[in-house]
């Protein structure tokens, strides 16, 4: 994998629920980077995958 592209996520970037999940604020990185950060499907699927779907 290349992550020279990679930008860190801080630690208010994320949204903690009520119900115990933690998401992500896309409009936090979004902002920061002058609107360059993403998040591919790909990686989400990665995600749900090792993790399950009740991540």
């Amino acid at each position: 994998m290349n992550f020279t592209d990679s930008k860190p996520v801080k630690f208010h970037d994320l949204d903690y629920t009520m119900d115990g999940r933690i998401g992500l604020k896309l409009s936090h990185p979004a902002s920061r980077y002058y609107n360059s950060a993403f998040v591919q499907r790909k990686d989400i699927e990665q995600l749900l995958q090792f993790y399950g779907e009740d991540f």
